[in-house]
């Protein structure tokens, strides 16, 4: 499988990401190092910037430097809604895994979207209007969805009808201290 990892957006010194910035990091070096283990399988492509290279450059994956400012909001607008669904096709992906939770409006490939809530002293930070909207739209879309709290599932449930059987809880993800080797359901879940 060809899968590609849209973390085009991310950005290290953006604090407000934070968190689904180093839960990427960890997520990465722990699919690179399954896939060499096993064989380099699959073909992992991170879609990445130049400010989250050093980090997301893992062996067993091959990153893929994208044109672009993500500091640039219009720009960041164009990639999320528009660019990442041409350039998807033309990598030859089988699946987009969306990480920060926004799908863009036209792509007919296998979409799979991480729908997180961030927590800061261990207390669970509340969602913006704005970040449900766009999760209750990225639910629909999606094929696949993961969340990190039950919490968010139960939102979902409430707000978007059909999405019961395309959700995955996985707790352990919102503790971005935990050692990326736990997280093993991960390579099942992005290649299932």
């Amino acid at each position: 499988m060809n899968l590609a990892i849209d973390c085009f957006t991310l950005i290290k010194e953006d604090q407000s990401e934070n968190g689904i910035y180093e839960l990427m990091k960890k997520l990465i070096a722990y699919l690179g190092a399954e896939n060499l283990r096993r064989d380099c399988e699959h073909h992992i492509m991170v879609m990445g910037n130049t400010y989250n290279q050093n980090d997301f450059d893992a062996d067993g994956t091959s990153f893929l430097l994208m044109d672009g400012d993500p500091k640039d909001k219009l720009y960041t607008f164009k990639w999320e809604n528009f660019v990442v669904a041409s350039i998807a096709p033309k990598l030859g992906c089988d699946r987009v895994f969306f990480p920060c939770g926004k799908l863009p409006l036209h792509y007919r490939g296998d979409k799979m979207a991480l729908l997180y809530s961030a927590r800061r002293n261990g207390q669970l930070q509340p969602l913006s209007p704005d970040t449900v909207r766009k999760y209750i739209s990225s639910a629909r879309k999606a094929e696949h969805i993961v969340v990190t709290e039950s919490s968010l599932e139960n939102m979902l449930l409430s707000k978007a009808s059909g999405v019961e059987s395309k959700i995955s809880v996985m707790p352990d993800l919102a503790n971005v201290k935990t050692d990326p080797m736990v997280c093993g359901r991960w390579w099942t879940e992005l290649f299932k």
